[in-house]
């Protein structure tokens, strides 16, 4: 946890862009091109100063590919699916920056710290992790499940429980301001599926305008409740202990309806929904914009606008997740989507049957159980001292040897 800022958000999106980038190069069968590229999103991460520089490297390089798979790989030989592909980019983007950052953030020696978890207020490159899962799940919820409680939900469940047992085994120290001091990332991703399977169940029966149901909610809750964040108060009840992750699940509930609201739109291809839905976006942010200039009178437009490259943002918060928190993560999550789309239009083939991008892609959930346990093994081992060494170990065991791991059982 950070007492700092955070970040900005002209620099949060260019290390998204970046990400996205480094995670399509594809310039050989096979997960090496692709470990390639996840040592360049950690090089950027010590070095931000020059992601530019970087940026344009690796755009060289897609474009070289681009160049490459026009002449050696037709459409009729390999047929894409940009829908497809570009979802497997913009999962594993995310998936491969949180895996990442949650290794490296121990290392104070070569971890910028603006990139820690916000106490407050603010945002920052580790606080993108629960968005980031939610997204991803809630735009493939276009079909209702039978049952609530799906095999997943159980899944994330024992997972929880699974953290929290080594967690008090081994007496690691975690921030009860992150999500409580019992729930944990796992509960909460559980809490949020069982939310909108109800919902799901519900309304099977007849069709909702899902993003108005959302903002309706995210406006009615905000408006009969109110988060103490900046007030102290005893952990007594099991309630107060465990304050911010309850409070999260109906903004997060809202969350999921407007982004598998997106997700519906764009996988049956209603146009005139997504132009609906795109109207219905911008009264959402016309209605922020009035809460903002009502709630902080002293803002001016141009105050408004500098908050995209200034690091100091009191009107963000992760631990109450507040309104403009739960705008700040819709933001974020299509700005990766904008970006992997795009890529995977000017460059289709650098995506199709990418080694590295599928393995990450598909195996979410265990790639981010095995960054994890390698944080657990490291701290309670110490076997490597040294912050490079250790962290190249830890990403070359994850998405190198668990990568061929997983691709050797698949094939077989």
């Amino acid at each position: 946890m950070s007492g700092q800022q955070g970040s900005s958000a002209c620099e949060l999106f260019a290390i998204v862009a970046f990400s996205t980038l480094s995670m399509s190069i594809n310039m050989s069968e096979g997960l090496l091109s692709g470990f390639i590229g996840i040592l360049l999103q950690f090089y950027v991460l010590q070095n931000i100063s020059q992601i530019k520089q970087a940026t344009i490297l690796v755009a060289t390089l897609i474009m070289i590919r681009m160049s490459f798979s026009a002449i050696k790989r037709t459409n009729t030989i390999m047929p894409v699916n940009v829908g497809r592909d570009h979802f497997d980019l913009m999962r594993s983007t995310l998936i491969t920056l949180v895996v990442i950052c949650i290794f490296m953030c121990d290392y104070k020696s070569i971890w910028n710290s603006r990139f820690d978890k916000t106490e407050n207020s603010g945002i920052s490159l580790m606080d993108i992790g629960v968005p980031v899962f939610a997204f991803v799940n809630a735009f493939t919820k276009t079909r209702s499940h039978r049952r609530i409680l799906t095999w997943k939900i159980i899944y994330l469940v024992a997972l929880g429980f699974t953290r929290m047992g080594t967690i008090r085994f081994l007496k690691y120290d975690v921030s009860p301001l992150e999500y409580g001091i019992h729930l944990n990332f796992y509960f909460m991703l559980a809490i949020h599926e069982l939310c909108h399977g109800i919902y799901r169940r519900i309304v099977d029966q007849f069709y909702l305008f899902d993003t108005v149901i959302g903002a309706l909610v995210l406006s009615a809750y905000y408006k009969l409740t109110r988060f103490p964040f900046l007030e102290e108060y005893q952990r007594t009840t099991w309630l107060r202990q465990n304050i911010e992750g309850i409070y999260s699940i109906v903004p997060f509930f809202a969350f999921y309806l407007i982004v598998a609201d997106f997700g519906r739109y764009y996988e049956k291809r209603r146009f005139k929904g997504l132009i609906i839905y795109v109207n219905t976006a911008i009264v959402m942010l016309i209605y922020a914009y009035m809460r903002i200039t009502a709630e902080h009178k002293q803002i001016s437009k141009k105050e408004l606008l500098n908050l995209l490259h200034e690091t100091r943002n009191s009107l963000v918060s992760r631990r109450s997740t507040n309104v403009f928190y739960v705008l700040w993560s819709l933001v974020i999550s299509y700005v990766s989507f904008a970006t992997s789309y795009t890529v995977c239009r000017l460059s289709p083939h650098s995506v199709h049957l990418n080694t590295m991008v599928t393995f990450v892609s598909r195996n979410m959930l265990i790639v981010f159980l095995a960054g994890n346990i390698g944080i657990i093994v490291s701290k309670s081992t110490g076997l490597c001292p040294h912050p490079l060494a250790a962290n190249i170990i830890y990403l070359f065991s994850i998405f190198m040897l668990l990568g061929w791991i997983r691709t050797r059982i698949i094939r077989r």
